[in-house]
């Protein structure tokens, strides 16, 4: 087990994570699929679904898509197709801006950057929109009854906090959140 700074006593590792042509070594945290099945049914009975199977679909295809089924990087590079192929900061699950990178990264000589200890000790300067496993933003945190401060970097703070909480339990507060969106937004 590592220790990275405010994830000890968790088995973050070490994994090579490919895309775009890139591999990038990334700290993670990642649940194995009978942890993310846990989180995801106890989240589809906290938004109260009518059909469970369409709410289980759902989020089953929200953590797909968010995060290459159910990747979380705790710090380092995530190389994405977006836009041509970009690499993206990652902080305590949460696509982040450095002091060294206020900007997103195309890939040069099949890596993506500084290293990931370079890039680990740099302060943070933003944080985007959404959380992993399940694309939960701030807005789908709140809104589900979330009371903690998320404004700019304290988010970085509540999904990394929320995260270790759910890490030893059923319920994973992010992936309910995303639920109660998403079945007010009708999507079961």
């Amino acid at each position: 087990m590592l220790h990275i700074h405010g994830w000890e006593g968790y088995p973050v590792t070490l994994c090579d994570y490919s895309d775009i042509g890139v591999t990038v070594k990334t700290y993670m945290l990642n649940a194995d699929r009978a942890k993310q099945a846990r989180w995801i049914v106890t989240a589809c009975h906290d938004a109260h679904a009518p059909n469970i199977k369409k709410c289980v679909d759902h989020l089953v295809g929200a953590v797909r898509v968010a995060s290459s089924g159910g990747v979380f990087p705790v710090a380092g590079y995530i190389p994405e197709p977006q836009d041509g192929g970009v690499c993206y900061v990652f902080r305590d699950g949460v696509t982040v801006w450095t002091t060294l990178r206020k900007q997103w990264l195309k890939p040069k000589n099949n890596a993506c950057g500084a290293s990931n200890e370079e890039e680990m000790t740099q302060p943070l300067y933003k944080a985007w929109k959404f959380a992993r496993i399940a694309s939960t933003t701030r807005a789908d945190y709140t809104a589900a009854g979330g009371d903690r401060p998320v404004d700019g970097l304290k988010w970085v703070d509540v999904v990394r906090a929320l995260y270790q909480k759910a890490w030893n339990e059923d319920r994973n507060e992010l992936i309910s959140a995303r639920a109660i969106q998403a079945k007010k937004d009708g999507a079961f």
